[in-house]
């Protein structure tokens, strides 16, 4: 898969990039929670399709060769993760979803912060690769306590998921500089960090949930 770059003649600042990216994860975020709020729910077959077509636009997005094109994409990507989660409307009151949102929003501002000022303790490769491995591992065990009826662990992997994708807000945060140097567009970390902060909030939300 042939990731597109900008060439460094047509290259802005880092902090101006930056701010791109942030203004992307912004326009993303208010996309999903337009859409999670203003959709009937995603169950059944529209459910899988929703998560089929947040998988194949993803891809599409990082094969794009236009800005308008990856732009368009990372649109379609957003609003297709949002209905599927349109649960959260239906199954969570609104001062749930607003106590998540908050509690989410501190953990993510606050680690990017810490990977802003300490970039070297996150950015390894290695790093990475143990956040990808561990959320495999907690991805089978949960296909797999699905079929098998084994409910319970899910008051466990819902804290793991919490950690791994707090590592991975640290892990991307810290490899903006060498995203930026690379040409990539803000687009791509973008959809990084929403990645990062669904998941993260959907998370918060079960367990802020289950503790009342």
């Amino acid at each position: 898969m042939r990731m597109q770059t900008i060439e460094a003649g047509n290259r802005p600042s880092f902090g101006s990039w930056v701010r791109q990216v942030l203004a992307w994860l912004f326009i993303g975020l208010l996309l999903a929670f337009l859409v999670a709020y203003r959709t009937p729910p995603a169950v059944g077959w529209a459910g899988l399709g929703a998560f089929i077509v947040t998988i194949l636009v993803l891809a599409g997005m990082w094969m794009a060769r236009s800005n308008g094109g990856r732009a368009v994409m990372y649109l379609i990507f957003t609003a297709a993760m949002g209905y599927s989660i349109n649960y959260i409307a239906y199954y969570y009151s609104i001062e749930d979803v607003v106590t998540a949102l908050f509690i989410t929003s501190g953990i993510f501002l606050g680690l990017m912060l810490l990977a802003f000022v300490k970039p070297d303790a996150f950015r390894s490769n290695s790093f990475g690769a143990v956040l990808g491995f561990s959320l495999l591992g907690i991805i089978m065990m949960e296909f797999f306590a699905i079929l098998l009826g084994w409910g319970r662990i899910f008051s466990v992997t819902n804290w793991l998921v919490v950690l791994i994708f707090m590592g991975y807000t640290l892990w991307d945060t810290a490899k903006l500089k060498e995203r930026y140097e690379a040409g990539q567009s803000p687009i791509y970390s973008a959809a990084a960090f929403f990645l990062d902060f669904i998941n993260l909030f959907v998370r918060i939300l079960i367990l802020t949930r289950e503790r009342d």
